[in-house]
């Protein structure tokens, strides 16, 4: 009986929201079903812009959702979508989970009125390595991604210079261009700071991010006597390591009014194409340390214009220990809830 109930709500619920009014619809955004910062990129960008078509890969077929109304799609359904000549455009989000097949039969057979009308964005290394965030120097010899081949069809938006030049422009796009991601902008209270040194580090931290060196750090602050007054806090997650994690920015100032790290710590062993983390961190104003890397890429192109910050290896940890206690700030800022977004995106999901 339950299950009848059960089953009698969801059709309920799936054929109220299967009229979707696709008439002023021009531009798709095609997406796969994961997290991170690249879903809450596209998440931002549908916010602004909510006459697109979001069309989500899922593990069997695709939903489409326009604002507050979504149905469920075949991949036959999705092509016969795109030879309406009303979509003009079409934003592939990302190629992580994304259903290969789809992807490769698209770009055989795109139709012709999208030829010059597909855009993609870096951010990551998924579309050129199998790695989607290969360590330092591994991107060398890291093998060539599947969708690879695609790329000499799309014009590329990258986040930052760096990205471009060190990575994407060696596989030929149609076009690549510079326009910052949406994101906050705005610092807004200021708050004193521990007077003892207190590391701070955000965000969600596996081996490419760095969580061995927080480890590390961790168990070295533990062990020495000298150091028992040192604090380390996740603003995040980082196994082995009690975190606070945050979904939204208002968590994010709770959670940093309680802590107030007077200097926060990036040992990412990857070079990140954007980092919605950093921007969290220079909007706090507080020292910024960024693990030393062998060439430039964008967290240390953008930290070109942050007054406060140094480079280290995080291997010789008194040192660092001694460069944070004589640098460490006394004020930290909070970060307003705005986010700014550049008018350049409204040419490909206006125009």
């Amino acid at each position: 009986m339950g299950v009848c109930i059960m089953l009698i709500v969801l059709l309920t619920i799936y054929h109220i929201h299967t009229n979707l009014d696709l008439a002023n619809v021009h531009t798709v955004v095609i997406t796969p079903e994961n997290t991170g910062g690249s879903d809450v990129f596209i998440k931002l960008l549908l916010k602004r812009y909510p006459n697109t078509l979001e069309i989500r890969s899922l593990l069997r077929g695709f939903r489409l959702r326009l604002g507050s109304k979504s149905k469920f799609a075949s991949p036959k359904d999705v092509f016969e979508l795109l030879k309406s000549t009303n979509i003009k455009k079409v934003f592939i989000n990302h190629m992580a989970f994304m259903n290969y097949g789809f992807i490769e039969e698209f770009f055989r057979n795109i139709p012709q009125h999208l030829v010059d009308n597909i855009y993609s964005i870096t951010h990551d290394y998924f579309w050129t390595y199998t790695l989607i965030h290969p360590n330092f120097g591994e991107e060398i010899n890291a093998p060539i991604s599947k969708f690879d081949k695609f790329i000499p069809q799309i014009h590329f938006i990258s986040q930052c210079d760096s990205t471009a030049r060190n990575v994407f422009v060696k596989s030929e796009p149609r076009s690549l261009t510079i326009i910052p991601p949406p994101d906050h902008h705005l610092s807004e209270y200021s708050l004193k700071c521990d007077d003892e040194l207190h590391f701070g580090a955000i965000g969600n931290f596996g081996q490419n991010k760095g969580s061995d060196s927080l480890i590390t750090l961790s168990k070295h602050l533990q062990k020495h006597e000298e150091h028992e007054d040192i604090k380390l806090s996740i603003i995040g997650r980082c196994s082995g390591i009690k975190g606070s994690p945050f979904a939204s920015i208002e968590e994010f100032n709770a959670i940093l009014s309680r802590h107030r790290p007077n200097v926060l710590l990036f040992p990412s062993n990857c070079p990140e194409t954007y980092s919605y983390t950093l921007t969290l961190a220079m909007l706090s104003k507080v020292l910024i340390v960024l693990k030393t890397c062998p060439y430039e890429y964008a967290m240390s192109e953008r930290l070109r214009g942050y007054a406060n910050y140094i480079f280290d290896d995080f291997t010789d940890l008194d040192r660092l220990i001694t460069r944070c206690m004589t640098a460490k700030s006394q004020y930290i800022h909070t970060v307003t809830p705005e986010i700014n977004v550049d008018e350049a995106w409204n040419k490909i999901f206006l125009s």
